[in-house]
């Protein structure tokens, strides 16, 4: 950390609150709730970890804006992966480089990935792929956490420069800057959606609500009476989340395994049904992921884009998810289709301990530090220690870049430590 980053410290005063109503975990004694009166008016900057905590913040504050427009209360909810775009040179503040922040291509970057919603999707991992999603989640919070430092960093200099307090800096950059606000920034920014949104909000719900499935399935049922829907027919995830219900939309898809967990506990019929096999032939994947391509026409023809996992989970098409992971992998398939990915090729973690010397190098230094003996010796340590000493770039080398545990021990010469 620079030394003009070193200075936030006594400048910046951090807290963490949880959006409770949905949670019942065995720690949330220890938890704050978040406190939608005194955290919208007292924060300089409120940052979510996700799209559904961005949406449900703002109806919880939408209607101080109402109260007092003068306030822009929404426009300090921000999500924390879109900070990963600043740097120490440059991030997109005003008086630092030019106009406000640019949004995501893909909104679903702007969110911090959560392992346990990808197991609940995938049926359930292992435990070293759970290891393996934690030490991902680490990096990526970590690689966030950074660029919220630079981005305030830069607020500072700024503030210095025009004789004004970090704080008043804060505010009057986030009136103008769209960075890592997403597409609920046309919430944010627009008066009468603000109006809309406050008058949607709901009463809180206890803790420990949304994960008990008879309280689901009450304004499941709720819902489709409301809807003129039928009742007993699950409907599509997409047609729920569009009506406003975004806890209800959230807690089928991501507390309770999709529509088709939800509506096989429930005893309903799903909207549609394949039969067996249907996956398996390329033209149903074709028609099924026809409403969601991003398609561009040039003088060379039509090239579409393949949806993100993400996108087709939050559609509630966790079925087309299964069936494309099954052919093996959207990568796969969108080969096979002759489409584009929207990220062909995601930053590799830790490029430098790809080469063998180098990881050599670190491995051997870290034992030095942590494990003397063992180093002497030539035992391995076990993947489990490298992940709780902290040791992720290590762990993930390790696994993804050089075989496993047991390659490395015979390529260094070592033995495997054994359970």
């Amino acid at each position: 950390m620079s030394s003009r980053e070193d200075g936030l410290v006594t400048k910046v005063e951090a807290d963490f609150a949880a959006i409770l109503p949905h949670c019942s975990y065995s720690w949330e004694e220890s938890v704050r709730a978040f406190d939608d009166v005194n955290d919208a008016v007292d924060s300089d900057l409120i940052v979510v970890m996700d799209r559904f905590d961005h949406a449900e913040v703002l109806k919880e504050i939408a209607a101080y804006d109402n109260i007092y427009p003068g306030g822009h209360y929404a426009l300090k909810v921000r999500r924390l992966a879109g900070f990963k775009t600043c740097c120490e040179t440059h991030c997109a503040v005003r008086g630092l480089g030019g106009g406000g922040g640019r949004e995501a291509e893909d909104p679903h970057d702007l969110d911090i990935s959560d392992p346990f919603y990808a197991s609940s999707i995938a049926g359930g991992t292992t435990d070293e792929e759970l290891l393996e999603a934690r030490a991902l989640l680490y990096s990526e919070v970590s690689e966030s956490c950074e660029g919220l430092i630079h981005f305030l960093a830069q607020l500072q200099e700024t503030a210095v420069h025009r004789g004004v307090s970090l704080a008043e800096e804060v505010t009057e950059n986030l009136r103008v800057n769209d960075l890592a606000i997403g597409q609920e920034g046309a919430f944010a920014r627009n008066p009468s959606l603000l109006r809309s949104l406050a008058a949607r909000r709901q009463q809180s719900k206890h803790r420990g609500y949304w994960l008990d499935m008879d309280n689901v399935e009450r304004e499941l049922v709720a819902w489709v009476e409301k809807n003129d829907r039928s009742l007993g027919v699950m409907p599509l995830m997409q047609d729920i989340k569009d009506s406003g219900e975004y806890m209800l939309f959230h807690s089928i898809t991501k507390y309770h395994g999709g529509k088709g967990s939800v509506a096989k506990r429930l005893g309903w019929t799903l909207e549609k049904r394949v039969g067996r096999g249907f996956w398996h032939v390329k033209e149903n994947i074709q028609r099924a992921l026809d409403p969601y391509l991003d398609c561009t026409e040039d003088e060379n023809g039509v090239e579409c884009t393949i949806p993100t996992k993400s996108s087709l989970i939050e559609k509630g098409r966790q079925d087309l998810v299964g069936a494309i992971d099954r052919l093996g992998g959207f990568k796969t398939v969108a080969r096979d289709l002759n489409l584009k990915m929207r990220n062909p090729g995601r930053k590799a973690l830790y490029p430098d301990l790809q080469d063998w010397d180098a990881y050599k190098q670190k491995l051997e230094l870290w034992m030095l530090a942590n494990d003397e003996r063992a180093l002497a010796e030539g035992r391995m340590p076990k993947m489990a220690r490298l992940f709780s000493e902290g040791a992720l770039d290590l762990y993930f080398a390790t696994k993804k870049y050089h075989g496993g545990c047991k390659k490395v021990a015979e390529k260094m010469g070592w033995r495997r430590r054994r359970s």
